[in-house]
């Protein structure tokens, strides 16, 4: 079949070119294009492995993207946020910092090499003390027996530089280590950031997107708080997306069909997973291989145990769902 008149525009165009159209196009508009013909396919192929190669962002942050990867693996971190909801939207914050979820053991390690990197760490704007090694109080906190409910992390650490391109502008880059009390997985999924759009994360190995639907195709997302928060922090964050071009949904929104509701996992059918290229050199972190296979439910308000302002909790599996509603030999007995 001979090429139509689109195919051989876009083969004429420079690279760039056809990478700024495939660029202006929605998600759903580049699947319709990658499935037009084997050509554009395979055109578009060449942008995917292009715009969503984690090395290409990493290196506006790191000299050394290969040891950075490495880390994450041996640390069993994950990058998630902003910068992660960049990586797979497309989208650029140029103010945003990188945060970096990860548990005790590797939080150091992390934190020393960003000074190699050339970061320096903002001792005054942390409430964790400062990088003591042993000493530390993400250690202390972290040997403490008592409920992470109200307060999950220990310790976050805030590292900054300047960088100066080759044009004379200078921006500066921020980078949070956040120390927590569990995988950080699980922290991403039923402790992370209010709000439903931001459950993405990376690892050295793959991303996961959990809720690709509704960020990047509907652009809403869901309150999913699961504490209190004051007035002003959730006008802040609720702002904050919302200029971002998203639609924050809370108590008094009842979700479409889009969003899946009951049992899934990270990874399963309805999560946007992508794979990078295999380390050279297989590595086991501290604590041994990264699961990222998780399991949870996606509730609704209705079950009545929802945070004030919610339309949506994330939780792990069955927990929430017996709380609302007692299985049969709790009733029984109860009776």
């Amino acid at each position: 079949m001979p090429l139509s008149a689109v195919e051989i525009l876009l083969l004429r165009l420079p690279e760039p070119v056809v990478f700024r159209i495939f660029h202006a196009c929605d998600l759903l508009s580049l699947l319709a294009i990658s499935r037009t013909s084997k050509m554009l396919r395979g055109l578009y192929a060449v942008y995917r492995q292009a715009v969503w190669d984690p090395d290409d962002h990493y290196k506006r942050w790191f000299h050394d993207v290969d040891y950075f990867k490495s880390l994450l693996r041996k640390c069993g971190a994950v990058v998630s946020g902003s910068f992660a909801l960049q990586f797979f939207g497309r989208f650029f914050y140029p103010s945003s910092d990188m945060d970096i979820f990860l548990r005790v053991a590797g939080a150091d390690d992390l934190c020393y090499w960003l000074c190699d990197e050339g970061y320096s760490y903002e001792d005054s704007s942390s409430d964790y003390g400062g990088l003591d090694g042993s000493s530390s109080l993400h250690f202390s906190k972290a040997v403490l027996n008592k409920s992470s409910f109200h307060d999950p992390l220990l310790g976050v650490y805030a590292f900054q530089k300047s960088r100066k391109h080759h044009n004379g502008r200078e921006e500066v880059l921020r980078v949070q280590i956040v120390v927590v009390d569990t995988e950080p997985i699980h922290h991403v999924l039923f402790d992370f950031h209010s709000i439903a759009a931001v459950i993405n994360f990376l690892t050295a190995d793959e991303g996961f997107s959990v809720f690709p639907w509704s960020t990047f195709v509907e652009r809403i997302s869901y309150v999913c708080k699961i504490r209190r928060e004051s007035a002003d922090r959730v006008l802040a964050w609720t702002k904050k997306y919302e200029d971002r071009g998203f639609s924050v949904r809370g108590t008094d929104f009842s979700p479409g069909p889009t969003l899946v509701r009951g049992c899934r996992f990270v990874g399963d059918r309805h999560t946007w997973r992508m794979s990078f290229k295999e380390p050279v050199v297989p590595q086991e972190g501290y604590y041994g291989p990264q699961d990222t296979r998780v399991r949870f439910e996606v509730l609704l308000a209705e079950i009545g145990e929802m945070e004030e302002g919610s339309c949506v909790r994330i939780a792990e599996p069955y927990i929430w769902r017996s709380v609302a509603s007692p299985p049969l030999f709790v009733n029984a007995y109860l009776t």
